[in-house]
């Protein structure tokens, strides 16, 4: 009977860990390929809408932003229009003074990769 009870325990508990979904994560990253420190400024809406920025050195790659959307498959958050809707503005400068000429709210500059059907990312490179 105890030996039972010791299964049945086991298989409630493996039944309870496989049925709870993962929340969906997306990653926002910039990738420095330059010779150069870059900063980066930018805002994203679900911060109380102000900026924030972060300097990249070169040949280093940083996460300017997670975003976990409640639901389960990041399939349901890839971006659909031809900009960021999660961001307000995303600047890059180099050494603090040249300001790039790019729009990169645009998604045409992202390369977006399904890492897997709970993590997806998109990459910057500059």
């Amino acid at each position: 009977m105890r030996f039972l009870k010791s299964k049945l325990i086991l298989l409630l508990f493996v039944v309870f860990l496989f049925s709870c979904e993962r929340e969906a994560q997306v990653y926002y990253r910039i990738e420095n390929n330059s010779t150069y420190r870059i900063k980066v400024v930018f805002n994203d809406k679900s911060l109380d809408q102000k900026n924030d920025s972060m300097y990249i050195q070169p040949d280093s790659l940083k996460t300017i932003a997670r975003h976990g959307q409640g639901l389960s498959s990041v399939d349901n958050y890839k971006e659909k229009g031809d900009k960021f809707s999660e961001f307000l503005l995303i600047e890059s400068y180099k050494n603090d003074t040249i300001k790039s000429k790019k729009d990169l709210l645009k998604i045409e500059y992202w390369k977006y990769d399904e890492l897997n059907v709970h993590e997806a990312e998109y990459l910057l490179i500059i």
